[in-house]
């Protein structure tokens, strides 16, 4: 059974993506995942698969629960049947906020029919929607996706009515940062390009990674470049916060210190989710198996 709530319950948005040739597994596996699934109804404020074009080919599954804490959130999802037997390639897992204080059935009201769209705008920054939207009618569930401690936006998730894949699209996503947000989001788009990322990309398995290394030694001593990054990154820190109670932030400043931390320690904490997949893969290889019991 699921944990209880408790008083202080959390949203959290997860979004399983299947694996390519998994339908008949899935298919398979379709009453277990609904037992497993009902044993959550109580805490669950939206769930349903995505479809490919054609309406009835299954491309993952998305589930919108209230939970404890986020290590609930990864059992629920990292326990999931279909998960467990190799169905989904990747799990989207972030913490959400449930703007429209409703669940879907009561959002949907008796309403039929299978025109309706996840649409997931991720990146990271401040969100341009934390108000309620305008315009409602059409929306089932709408939210941000945040950090563990919901203290940082890393995008929006949204389930609605539309009639095309066009009409769902529009206006709900929007380029973060205005001309200059858009203007790096193209030049992103570009050096992926000279990586092989396609031209266009039509979902998250058509993205890739481009890592451009730079060496300060080439315009001048690493001392000096040191000097400045340090003197840039004090008047960042001096800035005046728009919130006195929330300092201002550096990107990768708090990840930086928790490796250094965990170097000092020589550990690192991991979930026991991870543990238990590491000792898994490690298994078939018994001269590795004491670098997993190490972890």
């Amino acid at each position: 059974m699921p944990p209880p709530l408790g008083p202080r319950g959390m949203e959290f948005f997860c979004y399983h993506q299947d694996r390519p040739g998994s339908g008949s597994l899935r298919d398979e596996l379709l009453e277990e995942h609904w037992s497993y699934m009902d044993r959550y109804a109580e805490v669950m404020i939206a769930r349903g698969p995505t479809l490919a074009s054609d309406g009835v080919t299954a491309t993952g599954s998305v589930h919108i629960v209230e939970l404890p804490d986020p290590a609930a959130a990864r059992a629920f999802a990292f326990d999931e049947p279909n998960y467990q037997a190799g169905v989904y390639r990747d799990v989207l897992l972030r913490r959400w906020r449930n703007m429209l204080g409703r669940t879907m059935w009561e959002s949907l009201d008796g309403r039929t029919g299978n025109n309706r769209y996840l649409v997931l705008g991720l990146g990271p920054g401040l969100a341009a929607e934390l108000g309620e939207p305008p315009d409602q009618e059409q929306l089932i569930a709408y939210g941000p996706l945040l950090s563990d401690d919901a203290t940082t936006w890393l995008g929006t998730a949204v389930l609605l009515h539309a009639t095309d894949p066009a009409a769902a699209l529009q206006g709900a996503i929007v380029a973060w940062g205005g001309h200059r947000g858009s203007g790096l989001a193209m030049s992103v788009q570009l050096l992926g390009m000279l990586a092989g990322q396609i031209n266009l990309v039509h979902g998250l398995d058509d993205c890739g990674f481009f890592i451009l290394v730079v060496d300060p030694g080439l315009f001048g001593t690493a001392e000096e470049f040191r000097a400045r990054v340090s003197e840039f990154m004090q008047s960042l820190r001096s800035t005046r916060p728009i919130d006195p109670s929330r300092p201002v932030r550096i990107p990768f400043e708090r990840s930086a210190a928790e490796r250094r931390d965990r170097r000092s320690a020589g550990q690192i904490e991991a979930s026991d989710v991870i543990v238990s997949s590491l000792r898994e893969a490690c298994g078939a290889w018994p001269a590795k198996e004491a670098a997993a019991e190490a972890v």
